[in-house]
């Protein structure tokens, strides 16, 4: 019953490390009715011809 155990601090379980995702938000557009949301894994390109066609 009197055996000795080491102290352990206790590990947060809550905080995550930071994962490097290549579907990190990068933009988001709010205008009236329309919310767009870009991730970074999606194309340049495609992002810039659908803001073309959304946007006035």
């Amino acid at each position: 019953m009197n055996d000795k155990h080491d102290i352990v601090p206790l590990t947060d379980k809550t905080k995550f490390p930071k994962r490097n995702s290549r579907n990190t938000l990068m933009l988001s557009i709010k205008n009236k009715d329309l919310e767009l949301n870009f991730y970074r894994s999606l194309d340049s390109k495609i992002m810039i011809e659908i803001l073309e066609k959304v946007l006035p």
